[in-house]
């Protein structure tokens, strides 16, 4: 996930494990990608490093600056 802090303001890359609930993390995700097998494996095999790459390159980044301004 990509996060905003919301008291420093400051991005990071954050790993939930298990699809944790709530904010465990204490931020604001603003990108989230599923990288678990179940998500990619159809379309991808085991090819984890194209589906990022595609991912990243479908992502809505407008709507993720958006989210980082609001």
């Amino acid at each position: 996930m990509l996060t905003l802090h919301p008291l420093n303001g400051k991005l990071y890359n954050v790993v939930s494990d298990e699809h944790a609930m709530g904010v465990l993390w204490m931020a604001t995700p603003l990108l989230v990608i599923d990288v678990y097998e179940h998500a990619f494996y159809v379309d991808y095999q085991n090819r984890k490093a194209d589906y990022v790459e595609k991912f990243m390159d479908h992502s809505d980044w407008k709507e993720v600056n958006r989210r980082y301004q609001a």
